[in-house]
């Protein structure tokens, strides 16, 4: 059966590490842990260590303004969603299919799939007058 240690413990024992007083077999033998995964844990504290020192302040504020940011570009893709919706419906009741296809013509076929909404702009597209 896999043996689970605490966060409290690990931390107490990466610790006892970091002092350098035994070498790193002394204290696998002591706590009965192979020597292997407490230099796994000894990495993991290092390579995590500037976390300690992360403002909690800033990270919060860059969340919530990252937050908001998701919240203006879900209503604009429910707008330009509402209103694409709405000119099928309408082009769709009013005009044949083959004129519809060449009302809307895309006028830059490089625009990459991950062009984010902002980027596309009214200036993509041609509106084609009908006679």
């Amino acid at each position: 059966m896999k043996k689970t240690y605490t966060p409290e413990f690990k931390a107490q024992v990466v610790r006892e590490i970091l002092r350098e007083q035994k070498t790193m077999s002394e204290i696998a033998s002591e706590y009965g842990i192979h020597p292997v995964q407490l230099s796994q844990w000894k990495k993991a504290a290092l390579d995590n260590l500037a976390a300690v020192f992360v403002d909690e302040r800033k990270v919060t504020k860059q969340q919530r303004l990252q937050e908001q940011e998701i919240d203006r570009l879900y209503a604009r893709v429910g707008k330009l969603s509402t209103q694409l919706e709405w000119i099928k419906k309408n082009v769709h009741d009013s005009v044949e299919s083959q004129a519809r296809m060449k009302m809307l013509r895309f006028r830059s076929l490089r625009v990459p799939y991950y062009t984010g909404v902002d980027q596309i702009s009214s200036a993509d597209f041609v509106v084609v007058q009908t006679p």
